[in-house]
């Protein structure tokens, strides 16, 4: 009999290093594939050099950066019973100016990527190699990192979810042994208001944060010499600061200007850490893979292909679900919410079974229930009579008068009201919800798992109630949740079936981004979305009618980006300040000819008064026929009037003709997060780019001392001819959106927009005699 042939194949005979050189070209799941098909290309597949690169691209790319001059945590978590829950606490969270350092010893020719530190093995204790790392750990939530906005009614909800390599973690809870000896999964810790000032433990870990834009002008003061340091533009003449140095008013004109620096408060709300994968804590079950581009586009929708890794065998198999992954809750907000620890707040609970033993041996389950509740009424009462100044509701508590206690426990709160298999707790004195799934889950853990949807498929049904007359003084709904206007922000994550759409019934896939996929296939569209069980609390308020049934969902929008594309001005020294300027190329000048109108898509952070910062969504686009006509084969948007309505352009200086019209130019910014008026997922303004009523004033570098012109319209102290009046930019013709709370009567007003630069644009509200600055959200 013949020898067997025990010779390689072609591939498996060249050497080493050229292996090396085209594996590197591949993905992860197809070299993961290939590593399966022989020992010896097993052997080359699986090195480091070959998986470090998919480890340091999700923690320096994927990952927004967890630190940043703009980026802050909160030093402590927002108390559910704050009246201000879900906004900053200044009081408590100090804000962080800009200072001189941030400019220093930075050379503006050098417009170089930041050298990204090097990753060490060691870093992640007891791995093995860097693909056991990604496999088991950096694959499990890498369609997760990025920023997230949710569908909460009205206010909205922003989370981003990032790779910290250095994450702390009290430690509170052990491994448990079972009786036979072997080792159980670790319980997750328990809340613990006291926990930071115990051990603690560091461990590269996957956290959830929810952010809260911030002003980091907050709390300045008003020494000019001070406020023009910080805030980079020399004090305008007859002016004044107000607003804790956030609000710069000129004396003669009454002209108010909102200045911003923006930045971000961090609040962890989970975290899932490769301590818990070392441990096995949590073993990395289904992963999200690729479409499967056999299937059709309509069976996509319901299965997808997935990706699951193991540890031990080390390989990435396929499957049919997308999976989850348990993480640990870290946010005392939410704790509270789904199951209050504080004594003094916590309202006695009589168990089910002592409430049966109390009554008769034929009480149905109703009266037990009944029974419950008035003995939590009971103690609602009590709190009221122990702390009249923090319930302050005007009532004699020393009468015995069963509809006051009534009252009183509507208004204290929580109410309870079931919907489907969640029920909602809502707190009146914080405008918060929050939403229990199953009353069998965990308090200090939280399921996260990513899913598809289609939010259209009812749009018409879901916006039925502005269909009611005008007259009617009502408060109206939130239209759905990304709506048109925002799904140029979605962001396609890995393995997301968002980016490529079936072309028919062929074999061909073509990738397309999420606004032209809705133009196709309009209601069907589907859309990734990330929930959470149990929720996090919100706030649906004005509008409680109209809670959330499961949760909020969360969408991935386009993360911020990491640095500005504008050269920045550098210094020398602190001693003598003199910036260094570069003059901005044509792409980059708003007032040239050739500017490229897509360098100022992105997140931006915007001044809204009373509301305080709100996020928007900023783009330039041309308008089509839809602005104009409704399309029966899409889902109906009446909360959005056409551009052909003549109301819209009543005592504005719009020219309809040239800049209304199908194929002009616009630019748009649509709201992230909302405010009792103006909700999220509305055009909050919108200025008409080809209006001939445009003017602009070219590129030149500030004065000198100063890294920025003094913000528009205001007269610059120095300036001696009506050319130095006007700053840098270009000023287009808008309108900007009003309504009452609740988004009552919305219409629209006059405005001007100034583009200052691709990151930074300010609009003039002509009825409230203000001017918002909006600037583009960089490194956070």
């Amino acid at each position: 009999m013949a020898a067997a042939d025990t010779t390689f194949s072609a591939i498996e005979q060249l050497p080493h290093e050229i292996l090396l050189d085209i594996f590197a070209h591949l993905d992860a799941a197809a070299l993961a594939r290939l590593s399966a098909t022989s020992s010896r290309i097993r052997q080359v597949a699986l090195q480091d050099v070959l998986w470090k690169p998919f480890v340091t691209r999700a923690i320096y790319s994927l990952s927004p950066p967890v630190h940043g001059p703009g980026i802050h945590p909160l030093e402590s978590a927002l108390p559910l019973w704050h009246p201000d829950f879900g906004l900053q606490a200044d009081v408590v969270h100090p804000p962080s100016w800009p200072t001189l350092r941030e400019y220093v010893h930075q050379d503006p020719a050098d417009r170089s990527k930041p050298v990204e530190p090097d990753l060490d093995l060691h870093q992640f204790q007891d791995a093995i190699s860097f693909y056991q790392v990604y496999a088991s750990f950096i694959r499990v939530a890498e369609a997760l990192l990025g920023w997230w906005a949710a569908d909460v009614p009205f206010y909205g909800m922003v989370i981003r979810i990032v790779l910290d390599m250095h994450f702390s973690d009290a430690i509170e809870h052990a491994t448990a042994s079972t009786d036979d000896g072997s080792r159980s999964t670790p319980s997750a810790p328990a809340f613990n208001p006291s926990a930071s000032a115990g051990a603690m433990k560091s461990s590269p870990s996957i956290v959830c944060q929810r952010v809260y834009p911030t002003n980091r002008l907050q709390g300045l003061d008003n020494d000019r010499e001070r406020w023009s340091e910080v805030t980079g533009f020399p004090m305008p003449a007859n002016s004044a600061v107000i607003g804790q140095g956030t609000i710069l008013r000129r004396s003669l004109t009454q002209i108010r200007t909102d200045l911003c620096e923006p930045g971000i408060r961090t609040e962890d709300l989970w975290h899932f850490s490769w301590d818990d994968v070392r441990r096995q804590c949590i073993l990395p079950a289904k992963l999200v893979a690729p479409p499967s581009k056999t299937s059709s586009s309509s069976s996509s929708s319901s299965s997808s292909s997935s990706s699951s890794s193991h540890p031990e065998t080390g390989t990435i198999s396929q499957s049919d679900s997308r999976g989850a992954i348990r993480a640990h809750i870290s946010s005392q907000s939410w704790l509270r919410s789904l199951d209050p620890q504080d004594a003094p707040v916590r309202p006695p609970r009589i168990p089910r079974a002592a409430t049966i033993v109390l009554n008769d041996d034929d009480q149905d389950e109703d009266e037990a229930d009944l029974l419950e509740d008035e003995v939590e009424e009971g103690w609602v009462v009590r709190q009221m009579a122990r702390a009249p100044d923090f319930f302050n509701l005007g009532f004699d508590l020393e009468e015995d008068d069963p509809a006051q206690d009534i009252l009183r426990r509507l208004m204290a709160g929580p109410h309870r009201h079931a919907v489907d298999d969640a029920e909602h707790h809502v707190y009146p004195f914080s405008d918060a919800v929050s939403a229990r799934l199953d009353e069998g889950a965990e308090d200090v853990d939280v399921r996260v798992s990513t899913d598809t949807w289609q939010p259209y498929v009812h749009a018409n049904e879901r916006n039925a109630a502005f269909v009611q007359s005008p007259l009617v003084v009502t408060p109206r709904p939130p239209t759905i949740f990304p709506p048109p206007a925002l799904l140029p922000a979605i962001r396609s994550p890995p393995w997301s079936r968002l980016g490529s759409v079936q072309i028919g019934v062929s074999d061909i896939w073509e990738t397309m981004s999420a606004n032209r996929r809705w133009l196709i296939e309009g209601e069907r569209l589907t859309i990734d979305c990330l929930v959470m069980s149990p929720p996090p609390p919100y706030r649906p308020w004005p509008i409680q009618a109209h809670a959330l049934e499961n949760g909020p969902r969360f969408f991935p929008i386009c993360n911020p980006r990491r640095s500005s594309a504008l050269p920045k001005p550098a210094i020398s020294s602190t001693d003598s300040v003199a910036y260094q300027h570069l003059p901005l190329p044509p792409r980059l000048d708003p007032a040239h000819v050739d500017f490229d109108w897509s360098a100022v898509e992105g997140l931006y952070s915007m001044t809204y008064g009373p509301h305080g910062i709100e996020l928007l969504y900023i783009r330039a686009r041309e308008l089509t026929s839809l602005d104009f006509e409704p399309d029966d084969r899409l889902p109906a948007w009446p909360a959005e009037p056409l551009l052909s309505d003549d109301d819209m352009y009543e005592q504005t200086r719009i020219n309809r003709r040239s800049a209304a019209r199908v194929g002009a130019r616009v630019l748009e910014a649509v709201k992230v997060l909302g405010d009792p008026n103006i909700p999220r997922g509305q055009i909050t303004w919108r200025a008409f780019i080809d209006d001939p009523g445009r003017s602009g004033v070219a590129w030149r570098p500030p004065p000198a001392g100063f890294r920025k012109h003094t913000p528009w319209p205001l007269r610059p102290p120095q300036a001696i001819s009506s050319q130095d009046e006007r700053s840098p930019g270009l000023v287009l013709p808008a309108h900007g959106r009003v309504a009452g709370e609740g988004f009552v009567g919305p219409g629209w007003a006059t405005a001007l927009a100034c583009i200052s630069s691709i990151d930074e644009i300010q609009i003039w509200w002509q009825p409230m005699y203000k001017i918002s600055i909006a600037k583009k959200l960089i490194g956070v």
